[in-house]
């Protein structure tokens, strides 16, 4: 799940699997390409990528 804190949308991708790679892409291709490059990322959850 990808949110624009400007906006407040939302983007849910579904993924193969949670590889640091896999979420990159996405992130890239659906979300960045979009919005723009954020100045930050954060991951609130701490979920662990391979």
């Amino acid at each position: 799940m990808m949110v624009d804190q400007f906006t407040k949308w939302v983007e849910w991708v579904p993924l193969p699997t949670q590889t640091a790679e896999e979420t990159a892409r996405a992130a890239v291709d659906h979300f960045f390409s979009r919005f723009g490059f954020p100045l930050q990322v954060k991951n609130p959850v701490d979920i662990p990528l391979e």
